[in-house]
């Protein structure tokens, strides 16, 4: 195995953690501040109309989301237990079998919904006023949809191949470009939620051919190779990729669900002007999913190489810092959206009826972070150490099980406020879960071998 920038294997866990996580941080909120800037220029170019157009779509583009984290953190569990055993050729297969694999899945998925999108904004709950609008975005994010497996599951295989900074750009530059893109699409050309699809699949285009660019020329251990070299076993290693990676997948199915449910409460109980102050939670969830998935993309390569060296030591301290980091990272963002509701709510909507719904509401949400996060650190570790079924279970509580009652319980119980406190509630009580699960697994679980060494 040549080697590459970063030490798995004997490196300060603690260097080694930042070296990964402040890249990544800076490429997920480069991609979250052109997903919330999308929706500050659909909301200030279109109005609270288009937001909820956006909203409604927002389910689909979770879901394709969800199969490329899914195919992309299965290659690089799988990946990186192949080089800590020093057979590069495997991790190459692996990474390979499975990316062909995730990618047929999706432009199969991705031709479903644009061959008949308005038909599906109307299973997903559009009303007359902005079926238009959505089905205009969901039809030109198909580009979007495709190039979203190889920018994002390519950079999750640069992190392994150790090179976090170009991981890093692959994301930073598309955001860039699609901020400037959103602008020029919808204040100037006015195509209002055209625009904003064509901006997003524009960037992810470009995102993808970074990626590209970067396993054609620069990769340490994943270079483009023969390909018939490639194609033994590929539905083990599919089954593997999703055996692993399925609870990322569900992790994002359920914020579909969380998306559902929370369109369908609001606009029952608040009207479409409801729908548009939940759309802004909604954009704020990928900022919080950026320190989430950051803590588990920096986490999951020393994890899982240690993990197949039996390095059990250094697995625990791992641990110790995602945690933290999650901890940490949850407090600041809910102090932030405690402290500054009232300009998050005007530079999405201005004044209005749905500005201070959003005003009231953000508050009651403010919690969230804390709670979200931690139990996607928990998913990360448990996902590293092969242990899908924890992960997977995880993912169930906070996203399915616990998150449905709540919203159908808590508005009956306390009203209004009971929407807005719904997902804080599913992820305290899962954190709750999850915490129970962690101590009572402690003894027979990888962290008691720490003991041992």
């Amino acid at each position: 195995m040549i080697e590459s920038e970063l030490d798995y294997q004997n490196g300060n866990i603690g260097k080694l953690f930042r070296s990964l996580f402040f890249p990544t941080l800076i490429g997920m909120l480069s991609n979250s501040v052109f997903l919330i800037t999308d929706g500050i220029f659909v909301g200030q170019g279109i109005g609270p109309l288009g937001l909820a157009a956006v909203n409604m779509v927002a389910p689909i583009f979770i879901l394709i989301c969800g199969v490329t984290l899914m195919f992309g953190i299965g290659s690089t569990v799988r990946a990186s237990i192949s080089l800590a055993s020093k057979q590069l050729l495997s991790a190459k297969k692996i990474v390979f079998q499975i990316f062909l694999s995730g990618e047929l899945l999706i432009l199969f998925l991705a031709i479903i919904f644009i061959s008949d999108s308005k038909g599906i904004v109307n299973i997903l709950g559009a009303d007359a006023s902005i079926r238009k609008l959505s089905s205009a975005y969901l039809f030109w994010l198909f580009p979007a949809m495709i190039c979203m497996l190889p920018q994002i599951g390519g950079m999750m295989i640069m992190r392994v191949d150790g090179s976090p900074r170009y991981a890093m750009f692959c994301q930073l530059i598309p955001a860039i470009l699609n901020i400037a893109l959103d602008y020029y699409l919808i204040f100037h050309l006015k195509l209002e939620t055209t625009g904003a699809a064509l901006a997003t699949s524009i960037s992810g285009i470009v995102g993808a051919l970074m990626a590209f660019l970067y396993f054609c020329k620069w990769s340490v251990n994943f270079r483009f190779t023969k390909i018939a070299d490639l194609f033994g076993g590929i539905l083990t290693n599919t089954r593997y990729a999703v055996k692993i990676g399925f609870s990322a997948f569900f992790t994002e199915a359920t914020t579909c669900v969380m998306m559902l449910t929370g369109n369908y409460m609001f606009m029952r109980l608040m009207g479409i002007e409801g729908v548009s102050a939940y759309s802004i939670v909604c954009y704020l969830f990928p900022l919080f999913f950026s320190f989430a998935n950051s803590i588990i993309q920096s986490e999951q390569p020393i994890i899982s190489f240690n993990y197949g060296n039996q390095a059990y030591g250094r697995i625990a301290a791992t641990f110790k810092q995602a945690i933290g980091t999650a901890f940490l990272s949850g407090i600041g963002l809910s102090l932030c959206c405690l402290l500054f509701n009232r300009p998050i709510a005007e530079i999405f909507l201005g004044n209005g009826m749905a500005y201070g719904l959003a005003v009231a509401g953000i508050p009651l949400f403010a919690i969230c972070p804390i709670f979200f996060i931690s139990n996607m650190a928990m998913i990360g570790y448990y996902q590293s150490i092969e242990k899908a079924w924890i992960a997977s279970l995880i993912s169930l509580l906070r996203g399915l099980v616990v998150l449905v009652p709540s919203f159908m319980i808590l508005p009956s119980l306390i009203g209004v406020a009971g929407l807005w406190l719904a997902i804080p509630m599913s992820e305290f009580i899962t954190l709750t879960v999850t915490g129970g699960i962690f101590l009572f697994r402690h003894r027979v679980d990888i962290l008691e071998k720490t003991l041992i060494e």
